[in-house]
């Protein structure tokens, strides 16, 4: 009746006064079996649009009730996706590991082993290796003593050369300590040169023990007064220039 009643609202009504007129009903026509009766149009058309209303809020609820009902489906099916995914990750991983564990054990076990040495070549190995290592034992002695015979003693020929004209207890003045003898004797020439007493000596000639350098020197002083006198004039060519006491 409700949708009959909606169509009626379109067609037109006549009326003299739309307030006070009353709509008579006609009972014949089946569309009006069970419409009730109106006093006015006023209320005809109250009555339509509250239908519509009603007819509107039916079909929102409906719409909303579709639309909860896909969302729980959804969810539904997303559930059981989720736990046919973990199930299928957790058998591709059981897979994995099957497949390394057979691959491992395949591998250790068809590993071939290497043949094992007759006990005869093995002692001619190690008969080889030990003649081998004596040779060069033998070698590195021979080669040694031809070292040590044509190495000269330095040292003892500097001791015996006697050229180093400086004898304890006196002080000097350190110049420079330089490892080639014939830098230090040029650089003991060019202090002569400019008025200084001086000389050169092998170090460990005169300090036992003391450092492979030749040491080019100011002096000798008898005292070490004399030797703080004369220690910044020396400086003036060599800045690192200090006084030594030879015992």
């Amino acid at each position: 009746m409700a949708d009959e009643l909606l169509n009626l609202a379109d067609e037109p009504v006549e009326h003299t006064d739309a307030e006070n007129t009353e709509i008579p009903v006609n009972t014949t026509d089946p569309i009006h079996e069970n419409a009730p009766k109106f006093k006015t149009a006023a209320e005809k058309k109250k009555y339509i649009h509250d239908l519509k209303i009603k007819k509107e809020d039916e079909r929102k609820a409906l719409l909303k009730a579709e639309r909860h009902e896909k969302r729980r489906q959804q969810k539904e099916m997303d559930r059981i996706s989720g736990k046919t995914g973990r199930r299928r990750k957790l058998f591709v991983f059981l897979l994995i590991l099957i497949a390394v564990g057979a691959g491992t054990y395949f591998y250790i076990n068809m590993k071939p082993k290497p043949a094992a040495e007759h006990p005869k070549q093995k002692a001619d190995v190690v008969s080889e290796k030990d003649s081998i290592a004596e040779g060069m034992n033998q070698l590195k002695t021979k080669l040694t003593e031809m070292k040590d015979v044509a190495k000269p003693d330095t040292k003892q020929e500097r001791k015996s050369d006697g050229k180093w004209g400086i004898t304890g207890p006196c002080f000097i003045i350190s110049h420079s300590s330089l490892k080639s003898e014939s830098l230090a004797q040029r650089t003991a020439d060019k202090l002569k040169n400019e008025g200084f007493s001086t000389g050169y000596y092998w170090i460990p000639d005169i300090s036992a023990g003391g450092n492979e350098y030749f040491k080019v020197y100011v002096g000798p002083f008898n005292s070490e007064d004399e030797a703080i006198a004369k220690l910044e004039d020396v400086r003036k060519y060599s800045s690192r220039a200090y006084i030594v006491e030879i015992k």
